[in-house]
């Protein structure tokens, strides 16, 4: 009987005896990573990995100059609020206005910053420089004088330098309202005037290297030229005495729309604003009326420099802003802050460029502003609005 058993040979491809087939290096590698993913779920948040601790991230200019203000602002708030005990009534009031000007520029800055992390501090307030006075009360007043004028000097240079426009503006504002601040708490203390806390009177003279964009150039020649006219008018009203001063000031003004013009290339061109009449915001009637019309129009000056300011550029020359030595007789009418006779003698030359001379010219603007009556401000003038003549 032939046997039943077939041969290997004879057995079917698909019935082949299999073998049980190992691993290779990529499995084993992909079910390592399987097992290791599965651990980390079960374990859940165990494992930290090393990572360095945060740090506060460098300063540039515009936050070093933001920073540098506020903490000013901060010192010259605490000193104020501290000078105030002892004080008469009038001073007591312009320090209490004081300080709270201060806590409107710590605000318009965005306040301190704070990081939140560990170890960080606020930036330390600059000292102050104390004088020797005769009084107590004095000795406090003076000290808060001589740090409105170092702060204004510190705002006034970053206000300069800073790359950001509004900002700069923002700080040029402040710059003003710490001279204004100083020289009403000179004059409402009864300290000796000094020329650091005086308007440089600048001269009618543009630098060669001032430029602005034409727009705000003719925006300047026409409030500069608008100034003079309204204070032809207001001269005529006022004594002796102060018609001179302020007949003075109008040819100033004239002049330097006309330099203005030259140096933007439009001066009797189509695109030169000045006329020969212009419409007055109201018409002075008396001597307080023409006052009132004085400030108005050094008021819409100085928001006018103030708005270049933030067009401008960067200054980075350190030559000299030309300016004059000036006396400035008083003039009649309401002055909140008790102005000085004494001339306004300029201190060392701000220096020059277009923000230099810009600030210069607004300081010059609102010092003027203030001394015809028009109000104390923490940010003068944030807008142009012309002032109310006195009923």
């Amino acid at each position: 009987m032939p046997s039943m058993t077939r041969s290997p040979s004879e057995r079917p491809a698909g019935r082949r005896a299999s073998r049980p087939r190992r691993p290779g290096a990529r499995g084993r590698a992909l079910a390592s990573v399987l097992v290791l993913a599965t651990a980390l779920l079960v374990s859940g948040c165990e494992l930290r990995f090393e990572s360095p601790a945060p740090t506060v991230p460098a300063a540039g200019p515009v936050e070093r100059a933001r920073a540098a203000t506020v903490a000013d602002a901060q010192a010259v708030r605490s000193l104020a609020d501290a000078a105030r005990t002892g004080a008469d009534a009038g001073v007591a009031a312009v320090l209490a206005r004081t300080a709270d000007d201060a806590t409107a520029h710590t605000a318009a800055l965005g306040g301190v910053y704070v990081s939140g992390l560990a170890g960080s501090t606020a930036p330390a307030a600059p000292p102050t420089t104390p004088t020797s006075p005769a009084t107590t009360a004095q000795h406090d007043t003076r000290e808060v004088v001589d740090l409105l004028v170092a702060a204004a000097d510190r705002s006034r240079a970053a206000a300069e330098s800073v790359p950001d426009g509004p900002l700069a503006r923002l700080l040029a504002s402040i710059t003003l309202s710490r001279l204004q601040d100083a020289r009403a708490l000179v004059a409402a203390a009864g300290l000796p005037t000094s020329g650091t806390t005086e308007a440089a009177t600048p001269s009618t003279d543009i630098p060669s290297g001032a430029s602005l964009p034409t727009a705000e150039v003719t925006q300047i020649v026409l409030i500069e030229d608008q100034a003079g006219f309204a204070e032809e008018v207001a001269a005529a009203w006022l004594d002796a005495t102060a018609r001179a001063t302020v007949l003075a000031r109008a040819e100033g003004h004239r002049e330097r729309a006309r330099e203005w013009a030259v140096r933007a290339s439009i001066d009797s061109t189509s695109r030169d604003p000045r006329r020969t009449a212009y419409a007055l915001p109201f018409e002075p009637h008396d001597a307080s009326t023409s006052g009132a019309l004085v400030a108005t129009v050094e008021t819409a000056l100085t928001s006018a420099y103030l708005t270049a300011v933030a067009s401008s550029d960067p200054t980075t020359a350190q030559a000299a802003v030309p300016t004059k030595s000036t006396t400035v007789t008083t003039p009649p009418g309401p002055a909140p802050s008790g102005p000085s006779t004494a001339p306004r003698t300029p201190s060392t030359a701000p220096p020059a460029g277009e923000r230099g001379l810009l600030i210069t010219l607004a300081d010059d603007a609102w010092a003027t502003a203030s001394t015809w009556g028009a109000s104390p401000s923490a940010l003068p003038p944030v807008t142009p609005a012309a002032r109310r003549p006195p009923a």
